[in-house]
């Protein structure tokens, strides 16, 4: 588990955080390695961990009408948390299932929030990733409301994902940017001629 040491310390949200803080949350923490196409947690769960995507993308979705509504994309050094659940007390609106292999520490809320109580740095770093959470959702409906026409939603999605761009599937982009496949599939075909 410390062979992840130097990768969580180079991490923007932890850099500045003391080295024996985050070996203590590697002790306290699970490590969770994903294949491809693995639920994490699903919509209406009460899952109370707090995990860091160390490496890989994952997708965050809900169902409406049989189809699958995607909300949010996490990549490589990203807190993911069923925040519903965590902060409010309520089931989760998403399910969150891995695009890509993925590696993730998970840590039990109630460590990070005694941690949080006996650590001042380790609280404002808590809201930190609830305001990082915040602005995921807050990026998205500025893609869908600031660049209306489909082209330049895809463009500003591509340059926020980069490298995992290729790797999300199609129907996952559409469904974010709120087009249809089809549309995105002329958009790609735009582009590269």
């Amino acid at each position: 588990m410390l062979k992840y040491l130097s990768l969580l310390k180079e991490t923007p949200i932890l850099s500045d955080m003391p080295i024996e803080i985050i070996k203590t949350f590697l002790e306290n923490s699970k490590l969770i390695e994903l294949k491809k196409k693995r639920i994490l947690y699903l919509e209406g769960s009460t899952d109370d961990n707090i995990s860091f995507l160390a490496k890989g993308a994952i997708r965050g979705y809900s169902m409406h009408n049989n189809k699958e509504i995607v909300d949010l994309f996490y990549t490589d050094q990203s807190f993911i948390a069923n925040v519903d659940f965590i902060f409010l007390n309520l089931p989760s609106r998403l399910t969150v299932e891995s695009i890509t292999p993925c590696v993730l520490f998970s840590f039990p809320k109630k460590f990070v929030f005694d941690m949080q109580n006996c650590n001042e740095k380790i609280r404002y770093k808590i809201y930190e990733i609830l305001v990082t959470y915040i602005r995921i959702h807050d990026d998205r409906v500025k893609l869908l409301t600031t660049y209306p026409i489909a082209i330049k939603s895809y463009l500003k999605f591509k340059e926020r994902f980069g490298f995992y761009v290729e790797k999300f599937p199609n129907k996952d982009i559409a469904s974010y940017l709120g087009i249809t496949p089809e549309a995105l599939t002329r958009i790609k075909k735009s582009l590269s001629e």
